[in-house]
C-alpha cells in the first residue's frame, strides 16, 4: 500500500506542477485520471484506500480509476 501511496503522490505531483504540458504543450487539460493497473485483484483494504483517494481528489477535476 505504501508503494501505491508514493505512486498516486508521484502522479500527483505530476499534475500539481504542470510538467504534463511540456509533454502535452498544445493540449489544455480540465479533468486527470490516474489508471492503476494491478497484476492481481486488489484486496479490500486497497478498494478501501483508492474510494477514500478518490472522493478526496475529486474537487480537483482528478479521479482514480482501476484498470482490467
Amino acid at each position: 500500500m505504501l508503494l501505491l501511496q508514493e505512486k498516486i503522490n508521484a502522479y500527483l505531483s505530476f499534475i500539481e506542477s504542470g510538467q504534463y504540458a511540456d509533454h502535452y504543450p498544445d493540449e489544455r487539460f480540465h479533468e486527470f485520471v490516474i489508471e492503476i493497473q494491478f497484476l492481481h485483484d486488489p484486496t479490500e483494504k486497497c478498494e478501501e484506500f483508492l474510494a477514500v483517494v478518490g472522493e478526496q481528489l475529486q474537487p480537483f477535476h482528478i479521479s482514480i480509476a482501476v484498470g482490467e
